[in-house]
């Protein structure tokens, strides 16, 4: 499994943005969202992550060695 989802360029675009800093139509933020449209079981796959993260966090006896 890959350990990150957006590189560490994207990561401050979107920061960026979500603060209002960067509009909608810079070119990665387009990049990023032609993505999320393109990769529909994304955040499905997203959902189980946390779900299982969350679950080996609570109990720390069932996560694998």
């Amino acid at each position: 499994m890959r350990s990150y989802v957006f590189t560490r360029k994207e990561r401050e675009v979107i920061s960026a943005y979500l603060r209002g800093e960067i509009r909608a139509s810079d070119d990665i933020m387009r990049q990023v969202f032609i993505r999320m449209r393109s990769f529909r079981d994304l955040s499905s796959d997203a959902d189980i992550y946390l779900i299982l993260r969350g679950r080996v966090a609570e109990s720390p006896a069932t996560a694998p060695a």
